[in-house]
């Protein structure tokens, strides 16, 4: 015998009942009302032209689809630069080591193309006849000149002296007299630096000539003038030879410019000289001119002064601007 429901379960069920039948309804009449239409198909797309064949491939050459061989690697030539023959040798040699002092210029190096005043020695000109005929009178002529290294090699010395000098005297009558004497010199010299070290010049002079003239005149002077005659006065002098020696420069104590030189050489000395005494008014009677004059030729050798000589200024001192 079925169970009796309570009347709570029995509205319930039939709740439920209509809800589900009314929605069967719904979807019922839904289905009725909306035709389905079924998707359009995709247009159908233009058939394209087959391709042409593949052109026949030349022997050896790989065929269509089968793989491409890598590229052969990439080699990069050395670039050769031609270097001249002196960059390339010092490019291929090591430099030499450095010796102690090496690198800094002499102090002869550092005079070259720089003019230096000397004193090259006094020149002893002969001129006239001394007392009694017994020889020439001397004037003193001091050169004094320049010299200028063209190279560190080779220079030149040129240079110029000059000497005067006046006497006076008085006769037991009272009469005053005066006489005068002058001379010039020219020298020059080709100088050369064989050899230096800092301080030291090691120099050969293989020529150089000094040419002086003199003259004068001196009342009643000795020789054939007699009382009451003038003397006109002369004398030539000529040096040639050639020296060797050696420069000092004063650059160990800061004073490169300065440098003291000495040597020793071998001359050719021609002196001549002549006086001719002129009568003059109020001169006795039967008086003429008379003229006396000498030569002497002579080879020897000059032996350059002591260092402390340069006090008594017969040593060779040269300064450099």
């Amino acid at each position: 015998m079925a169970p009796i429901l309570s009347p709570l379960r029995r509205r319930t069920a039939l709740f439920l009942s209509r809800g589900f039948g009314v929605a069967l309804l719904l979807i019922a009449s839904r289905a009725t009302a909306e035709p389905v239409i079924p998707p359009a198909a995709p247009p159908a797309h233009e058939a394209l032209p087959p391709l042409p064949p593949p052109a026949e491939a030349p022997p050896g050459a790989p065929s269509v689809g089968a793989p491409t061989p890598p590229p052969p690697p990439t080699t990069v030539a050395p670039i050769a630069v031609a270097l001249p023959p002196l960059q390339a040798e010092r490019r291929a040699e090591p430099p030499p080591a450095m010796e102690p002092g090496a690198g800094v210029l002499s102090d002869h190096q550092s005079v070259v193309h720089h003019i230096a005043v000397g004193y090259f020695g006094i020149s002893q000109l002969p001129v006239g006849v001394g007392t009694n005929g017994t020889g020439p009178g001397i004037v003193n002529a001091p050169v004094v000149g320049v010299r200028y290294w063209a190279t560190r090699l080779i220079g030149v010395d040129l240079g110029v002296g000059f000497g005067y000098s006046h006497t006076g005297s008085t006769t037991t009558g009272g009469m005053s007299v005066a006489g005068n004497d002058w001379g010039f010199a020219f020298h020059a010299g080709l100088p050369l630096s064989l050899a230096s070290s800092r301080h030291f010049s090691f120099e050969l002079v293989p020529v150089e000539a000094t040419v002086g003239f003199a003259g004068g005149s001196s009342p009643n002077a000795g020789g054939p003038g007699a009382a009451g005659s003038v003397s006109s006065l002369s004398g030539f002098r000529m040096d040639v030879g050639g020296r060797i020696g050696a420069e000092l420069h004063f650059g160990f104590i800061g004073i490169p410019q300065l440098a003291l030189e000495g040597s020793i050489g071998l001359y050719v000395q021609y002196e001549a000289y002549s006086a001719t005494a002129t009568p003059e008014s109020g001169a006795p009677p039967g008086s003429s001119p008379t003229t006396t004059s000498g030569t002497a030729t002579s080879i020897t050798t000059s032996v350059g002064s002591d260092p402390w000589a340069i006090f008594t200024d017969t040593i060779s001192a040269l300064y450099y601007f």
